[in-house]
């Protein structure tokens, strides 16, 4: 049996809409298929959200938390604090000059996703487990489920041939 780690990172937006389809997505026959999520507790609908510091509070609901393995949500502290210090090691210009709400949308991506990946290893390690393959999902992407397939069959071969 093939292992399968995924990684859902950044902002849950829609996260109770979509969680059904990338669980669906993700369970794939000869697969076992492990969820870690490093997601923020406040969600924004546009850039302009984290430019202005407008957030609502995450939709993940017991239910979906209990899908993972590890799942950690948090606020933006560590990410602010990792804004400032890339700028003061690469002295590319001073903290004080920069705004740390519009640098939150470029860096919370990557930030998110790495602190993903960090679960995920710390699983690997604790467990003595190897993943075959990973792969990161973002929770405000719908994945076509068998429906959108002639029949059921054709569905689990093409995400087989894709993983």
């Amino acid at each position: 049996m093939k292992k399968l780690g995924v990684i859902i990172c950044g902002q849950p937006r829609f996260i109770k809409y979509t969680w059904k389809f990338i669980k669906e997505h993700y369970t794939i026959p000869g697969y076992e298929t492990k969820f870690f999520g490093y997601l923020w507790s406040n969600v924004g609908y546009s850039r302009k959200n984290d430019e202005i510091n407008t957030y609502e509070p995450h939709e993940i609901s017991d239910i979906i938390s209990n899908d993972f393995e590890n799942i950690k949500i948090n606020d933006y502290t560590e990410l602010d604090e990792s804004i400032i210090d890339f700028y003061k090691k690469t002295k590319q210009t001073t903290p004080k000059n920069i705004s740390i709400l519009k640098e939150r949308y470029h860096f919370g991506q990557v930030y998110s996703k790495q602190e993903g990946y960090k679960l995920l290893q710390k699983y690997e390690n604790k467990n003595n487990y190897v993943f075959d393959m990973i792969a990161v999902a973002k929770t405000d992407f719908i994945y076509r489920n068998q429906h959108c397939y002639r029949d059921k069959q054709t569905y689990v071969t093409r995400k087989q041939l894709v993983y």
